[in-house]
Parts: structure tokens; sequence; C-alpha cells
């Protein structure tokens, strides 16, 4: 089945809404139960006296946005190339997911791991979402 590539940015778009929202969410609910969801800073300067910081709301949204759009053009990329572009999408969207997640790997407290992990599932799941499903060529 091939993909419909006039249809990947609008996807794109509303998987990164869907995606930024729903981890949104998840990133008030975890500050709200005293989660401090820190990770290592990468600018000293916008570093605690142990060197980590909160993850800003800019950047929950800003990650779930760029890596989804990225996405679109793999896809796109897969379209081209390979005769299942929908499943080779999903193994390499899955397996970049379960990459993403050594950063987390960093954060200090457990439950901060716990939360971001599920951040990054979130994100990938409707990214995978929105473009398995908003993207596929009308039959005809």
């Amino acid at each position: 089945m091939n993909v419909d590539t006039s249809r990947i940015l609008r996807a794109a778009l509303i998987g990164a809404v869907v995606g930024s929202i729903a981890n949104v969410l998840v990133w008030i609910i975890a500050l709200q139960i005293g989660l401090t969801l820190s990770v290592p800073a990468m600018d000293p300067s916008m570093a605690d006296a142990n060197g980590l910081m909160q993850v800003p709301f800019i950047a929950v949204i800003l990650a779930t946005t760029i890596t989804t759009l990225f996405g679109g053009g793999v896809l796109a990329i897969f379209n081209r190339i390979s005769a299942t572009p929908y499943r080779l999408f999903q193994i390499v969207a899955a397996v970049f997911v379960v990459v993403s997640m050594a950063g987390v790997l960093g954060a200090p407290a457990n439950g901060d791991k716990i939360v971001l992990g599920i951040m990054h599932v979130i994100a990938g799941a409707a990214a995978i979402w929105a473009f398995t499903t908003m993207t596929t060529q009308a039959k005809g």
C-alpha cells in the first residue's frame, strides 16, 4: 500500500498536536504530584547545583513537533524506496522511540525516568497513528 504523500504534512501536524497536548498534560500532572522532570543540563548556565535542569514546557512541545515532522520525511522516503513503506516506518519509528529513551536514563529519579519514558512513547505513538491512518492512498 502506497502513501499519499500529499497528506503527510497534515498528518504530521495532527500527530504533533495530539502528541504535544498529551505530553503537556503528562508534564503538568507529573509536576503536580511532585516530580521534578529533571535531566542533565546541556547549558551550564541553566543547571542547578547538581548540574540538572527541569524539562521546560516549550521543550516538550518542540521535541514532539520536530520529531513528528522528521518522521513525515522518513515516511516519504520509505514510500519511494520500499514496497511496504508503512511497515518499514512503523519498525524504524518504534526503534527510534526505544533509542531516544537513552537520554531518559540520565534523569536522577526513577519517577522522572518513568514519566519521561512515557512521554517518549506518547510522542512516538501519536506520530505512528497519524501517519498510518491519515496518509493511506485511496483505492481506485
